[in-house]
């Protein structure tokens, strides 16, 4: 293969605010209003592990911290954000994904 390599897009070389984890959809929208009230230019917030709760870890959303999900993606969209989830693929014996595998 030859020719030129495409360039990722823009947003990808800014930067990503990451931290340990937020522990709630709150945290998350509260940090991305943050950011832009004191007009820091970050590109991507990144949910890092954490988000499972008690649900055991694995790759699922505890509902009480994070009651709506699509609704918190949405609102980072809007305020001109990406989001990223760093995906576990471990799953605990009280997960449903392990449920199902058993």
């Amino acid at each position: 293969m030859a020719g030129a390599a495409p360039m990722y897009a823009r947003w990808v070389y800014g930067f990503w605010q990451c931290k340990e984890h937020y522990d709630s959809q709150d945290e998350v929208v509260a940090a991305a209003k943050a950011f832009r009230d004191r007009w820091i230019p970050v590109d991507a917030i990144v949910q890092d592990w954490l988000y499972w709760g008690d649900l055991g870890w694995g790759p699922q959303w505890d509902s009480k911290r994070y009651p709506d999900p699509q609704r918190m993606v949405k609102s980072l969209h809007d305020m001109g954000l990406r989001f990223m989830v760093s995906v576990w693929s471990k799953f605990d014996a009280r997960t449903t994904f392990y449920k199902q595998m058993r």
